[in-house]
């Protein structure tokens, strides 16, 4: 249990992270950050030029959830290496990890007053149950992502409060009033009334997308659980010598994402479930494959971004160019918020429903460029972004060394 990752590896978990981090930029700046559904009146809000129905369709195919998924399971790698450091200097982290969490949910609870989707509270509260799976068997830990995986909690959730899903067997419900008032006010709203609502309802509403019926959660606990499994494993460790493993790896996810989509094309276009069970039924055994699909999409691209990273010196160049940005990426993902809230709620320029995603895609890419520069530049002079800085002296209570 004491093998940890060599630091010269650390460069490509940033440099994914920094990937992933791009995929999270291009899905937020698309859904213009308004993090749930909008009014009716407002359905098509990113839709104004003739290419913005592509750019939709590009980053829901290619990026949402996917990127999300690789974040989460980078942040379990990230706590296999903490412990096993602590392991091999013969002291226990548990204790550091916990209160580590808690200042991570108290910055998650301030990123969420500007965005009602921040996914760092989310972390802080599903990273606890970790500590209790650190020294588990390798098969328990895939016993428990595949029961997460597969949607059980909701299925059981299902079973025992079957009115837990009752708003999925409604057709053309009208709009909830919290809804429309949400929109009125990050549209033409000041700071103050935003995040009072994203402090409210906002985050009523985010623990019952997290582990309600869609039980996102539920999904970022079993990542969590992969990333420790993978740091366990060693597979970030002599990437050259894993040729070969890539590769099957690849081909492997290419295989299951599409018999996913075969599957689902025999349940609903060939058996017809859709006609044979209720709307709520139908919707579990469709999330449930949109979430294994969307794994192994996720997968996908880990084993796709790591061959090229051994086999191209051209692409390992460029790909090690994104681990300053993944270095800094709790700072890039609040900074991310900070301008994307501005550009599109009322106490910025209140652009929200104003432009289309083609222009959100745009805007999405400058910011990207600017923080891969930016994070670059600040590296060079300082040892750690600004939030990692603030997150690493809190959780030792000591003062980092910041400046280079």
């Amino acid at each position: 249990m004491s093998k940890t990752i060599s630091s010269e590896r650390l460069d490509v978990v940033d440099a994914l992270r920094g990937f992933a981090l791009l995929g999270i930029v291009l899905t937020h700046f698309l859904e213009q950050f308004y993090a749930g559904p909008p009014p009716h009146d407002h359905q098509n809000y990113t839709m104004h030029l003739a290419s913005d129905g592509f750019f939709d369709a590009f980053v829901n195919i290619m990026m949402r959830g996917k990127f999300f998924m690789l974040f989460s399971f980078l942040f379990g790698l990230s706590f296999f290496i903490q412990m096993s450091r602590a392991d091999a200097r013969g002291s226990n982290f548990s204790g550091r990890f916990v209160w580590r969490l808690v200042v991570l949910f108290a910055i998650g609870f301030v990123h969420n007053c500007f965005y009602r989707g921040d996914i760092l509270q989310i972390y802080a509260l599903v990273g606890v149950p970790l500590l209790l799976f650190y020294r588990a068997n390798d098969w328990i830990l895939l016993a428990a992502v595949a029961i997460l995986m597969l949607g059980i909690p909701r299925t059981v959730e299902k079973i025992i409060n079957p009115s837990s899903t009752a708003q999925f067997d409604k057709q053309d419900q009208p709009d909830n009033p919290d809804e429309v008032v949400y929109w009125e006010t990050a549209k033409h709203g000041s700071w103050l009334p935003i995040a009072k609502a994203n402090a409210t309802t906002g985050f009523v509403q985010k623990m019952g997308f997290q582990f309600g019926p869609i039980g996102r959660g539920y999904q970022t606990f079993a990542l969590f659980l992969l990333g420790l499994l993978a740091g366990r494993m060693g597979f970030f460790e002599d990437l050259d010598d894993k040729k070969r493993l890539f590769k099957r790896g690849l081909w492997w996810s290419l295989g299951s994402f599409v018999g996913l989509f075969l599957l689902a094309g025999i349940l609903f276009g060939v058996f017809h479930l859709d006609k044979i069970l209720s709307p709520s039924w139908n919707f579990i055994i469709g999330i449930t494959l949109y979430d294994v699909a969307n794994l192994a999409q996720t997968a996908l691209y880990v084993f796709g971004f790591l061959l090229l990273f051994v086999n191209k010196t051209w692409w390992r160049r460029q790909m090690l160019k994104l681990a300053p940005f993944g270095r800094m990426a709790l700072t890039n993902y609040v900074l991310q918020t900070l301008v994307g809230t501005f550009i599109f709620f009322g106490y910025g320029f209140g652009l929200l429903g104003d432009v289309g995603s083609t222009v959100a895609a745009a805007l999405s890419i400058a910011l990207f460029i600017l923080q891969r520069i930016g994070s670059r530049w600040w590296l060079e002079r300082y040892y750690f972004g600004p939030l990692e800085w603030l997150w690493r002296s809190l959780t030792f209570w000591k003062i980092q060394p910041f400046k280079k």
